[in-house]
């Protein structure tokens, strides 16, 4: 192939993905679990510039319970957002704005 044609040549674009978040109104997005910690977007952010995403609503619906069964939290708080996603089991702060819901500053 001559190189002028190289830049004919277009890359595939990601295929898109069904998922779902998980999200609270004074914790925000939830970002994701280390050592036992969850980490919120409304609280300590730590730098997380995507969301951590559930496959289903069931899976998201049985980490609430989690919350629910060993915190103070009561399950009508936590809403199960779907969205779609091409960053393997995450969701960018684009693709989580896309539906609704709020950016967050990962360096807050």
């Amino acid at each position: 192939m001559h190189p002028s044609q190289r830049s004919q040549i277009q890359k595939p674009t990601p295929a898109l993905k069904s998922a779902f978040v998980v999200s609270h109104p004074e914790m925000g997005i939830y970002l994701g679990s280390c050592l036992g910690l969850g980490w919120w977007s409304a609280l300590d952010p730590v730098g997380q510039d995507a969301a951590a995403t559930f496959p289903d609503e069931a899976a998201a619906a049985n980490y609430i319970a989690q919350l629910v069964e060993h915190g103070h939290w009561r399950e009508h708080e936590f809403s199960i957002t779907p969205v779609m996603v091409d960053y393997g089991g995450y969701a960018t702060i684009g693709e989580i704005a896309r539906v609704g819901l709020p950016a967050w500053n990962p360096n807050a």
